[in-house]
């Protein structure tokens, strides 16, 4: 029992905990201003943001991937 225990502790080290440190997500770039134990008051950089007015959670979604995926007025990919 105690081999299986080790096995499993190794198979783990090799290969899960690498993926978790590997995985990242994007974040805006940003400059702390102040902090403290609690928070921290961060000041980001210039963003631009989309806004579209339809009706129903399925249409804004398609609004949005069709967009994304170049099917849009201009035809332009961004």
């Amino acid at each position: 029992m105690k081999i299986i225990k080790l096995y499993f502790i190794v198979f783990c080290t090799l290969f899960i905990l690498p993926y978790s440190v590997v995985m990242a997500y994007e974040e805006a770039n940003y400059e702390v201003i102040s902090k403290n134990e609690v928070y921290e008051i961060r000041k980001y950089s210039d963003r631009l943001a989309v806004e579209t007015m339809t009706s129903g959670i399925d249409s804004n979604f398609r609004k949005l991937f069709n967009y994304i995926s170049g099917r849009n007025d201009n035809s332009r990919e961004n």
